[in-house]
C-alpha cells in the first residue's frame, strides 16, 4: 500500500481509561474496522476505539473526521501521548485537557416512576429493534430467557450472590457480533449496580467479590471487546449514550424522547439489550420495602 505524506491529527476527546495508556510506551494492532471508527489491541490486552463520531466513552478516543487507509492488522504504536499509525505516516495527538468526566446522576426519582419509564422504553424499542431484543423480557413472561432471568433476580433480591452468579453467566457471551445481547445486558447490570451502591449505599446490593467473579469470567467465555466492556462497566462506565440513558432513567431528568434516542442508538440493538440489565438492577430498589 502507498503510504500517504507524514501528517497529525489532534483527538477531540479521550476517555478516561483509553488515557491510562497514552503515558506508556505500547505496541498494537487494528483488531476490527466499522462504519464508526477502529477497534485497537494494545500488547498489554488493553483495547480502545477511535471513533469519528461525538459519542464519548471510557476507552474511545474521538477524532473530527476518518482516518482515512487503515487495515485490519496494521500496527501502532502509543507514545508520549501520541498514537502512531506507520502504515499511513500518520499520527494522532491527545491532549489531556480533552479527558472526558461523564456527568453522573445525584439523585432518585422513585421507582415507581422508574418503572413507568423502562415499561414505555421497553415496548418503543421494541416496535423499533424487534422482539428479538432483550428489552421483550421486560414485556413478557413466557420468554425462552424468561426463567434464567427470574432465577438471577431472585439470587439477587435475597443476597445468593453464587447463585446469581451461576444465573448471570450461561447469559454472558449469549448472541452474535462483537458485543453479544448477552453482553450488552450484563453491562447494563453492572452499570445500574455501580451507580445505585453509590447512591443508596444501606441497599444489599452485590460485592465487590461478586462484580469481581463476572469481570474475571467474562475474560474467559466472551469476546475480548466485550469483556473490556463489562469490566468499563462495573467501575460505573460506559458509552455515553448508555451514562446520560441510566442518569435520566435515576433521576427522572431527560425527556422520554431523548432517553429512547440514546438507547436506540447504541449499537444495533445494544442499548435495548443493556436495559433489561439496567431493568434488572433497578428492580432491587423494591427488596428493601
Amino acid at each position: 500500500m502507498k503510504k500517504t505524506a507524514n501528517a497529525s491529527l489532534t483527538a477531540t476527546a479521550c476517555g478516561p481509561l483509553a488515557n491510562k495508556m497514552l503515558d506508556q510506551n505500547l505496541f498494537g494492532s487494528i483488531m476490527g474496522l466499522t462504519s464508526r471508527g477502529a477497534f485497537m489491541q494494545i500488547e498489554n490486552d488493553g483495547i480502545f476505539f477511535l471513533s469519528h463520531e461525538p459519542w464519548r466513552g471510557p476507552l474511545t478516543i474521538n477524532i473530527k473526521n476518518p482516518l482515512s487507509g487503515l487495515e485490519l492488522r496494521a500496527p501502532l504504536r502509543i507514545h508520549a501521548r501520541q498514537v502512531h499509525f506507520p502504515s499511513i505516516n500518520n499520527s494522532l495527538h491527545v491532549p489531556e485537557k480533552c479527558v472526558w468526566e461523564p456527568e453522573l446522576a445525584q439523585s432518585l426519582q422513585s421507582y415507581e416512576d422508574q418503572f413507568v419509564t423502562l415499561h414505555n422504553l421497553a415496548e418503543a424499542l421494541v416496535t423499533q429493534k424487534g422482539p428479538e431484543t432483550w428489552a421483550v423480557l421486560l414485556l413478557v413472561n413466557d420468554h425462552s430467557l424468561s426463567e434464567g432471568l427470574a432465577l438471577l433476580s431472585r439470587a439477587l433480591r435475597t443476597a445468593q450472590w453464587d447463585e446469581a452468579l451461576n444465573a448471570l453467566v450461561p447469559l454472558m457471551g449469549m448472541g452474535r457480533g462483537l458485543t453479544p445481547s448477552g453482553d450488552d445486558f450484563t453491562i447494563g447490570l453492572l452499570l445500574a449496580l455501580h451507580h445505585l451502591k453509590r447512591l443508596q449505599p444501606d441497599l444489599n446490593l452485590p460485592p465487590i467479590s461478586f462484580v469481581k467473579q463476572v469481570k474475571t469470567i467474562a475474560s474467559q467465555v466472551t469476546t475480548r471487546l466485550s469483556a473490556s466492556l463489562i469490566e468499563c462497566a462495573a467501575e460505573g462506565m460506559a458509552d455515553e449514550r448508555l451514562m446520560d440513558a441510566l442518569k435520566g432513567l435515576l433521576e427522572g431528568s431527560l425527556p422520554f424522547e431523548t432517553l429512547l434516542a440514546y438507547l436506540s442508538e447504541w449499537g444495533n440493538s445494544s442499548g435495548a439489550d443493556a436495559l433489561a440489565g439496567m431493568a434488572t438492577a433497578l428492580n432491587l430498589q423494591t427488596s428493601s420495602r
